[in-house]
């Protein structure tokens, strides 16, 4: 402890301390909202088909059908969406499993559907 006090002195504890609270100002301008509005966005051949809302629906199924007979079935439960079934030939839209997080995609390539989860006011998906 003796070490120490030889190579500090008060006034550089007082420095070292003021850079570590300064270093969380930036918390105070580039922090997200508490709780934004999670939407998942389903698109058929590039068109808009539904809106789900993902911080009120829980529980839910959507059955999308198209008149070729293209089957998806879409299930939503506490924030989160998944293709459960479809059939396609290669069901690598049902491997995807959930997904959360504004920006993630699952596309189901075979039927040209895309579900997309975007925040609330953001009606032409994010950029990264």
């Amino acid at each position: 402890m003796k070490n120490l006090k030889r190579y500090f002195n008060w006034k550089d504890l007082c420095l070292i301390l003021g850079l570590f609270l300064c270093s969380f100002i930036p918390l105070l301008f580039f922090r997200q909202p508490t709780n934004p509005s999670v939407i998942a966005v389903l698109k058929v051949h590039g068109q808009e088909i539904q809106r789900f809302d993902l911080t009120k629906s829980a529980g839910e199924t959507y059955h999308y059908q198209s008149e070729n007979g293209e089957s998806n079935l879409i299930e939503i439960n506490h924030r989160r969406i998944r293709i459960k079934e479809a059939n396609c030939r290669d069901h690598v839209c049902e491997t995807v499993g959930w997904i959360d997080q504004p920006g993630q995609t699952i596309v189901c390539l075979p039927h040209q559907l895309v579900l997309e989860i975007q925040t609330g006011g953001d009606k032409h998906g994010s950029i990264y």
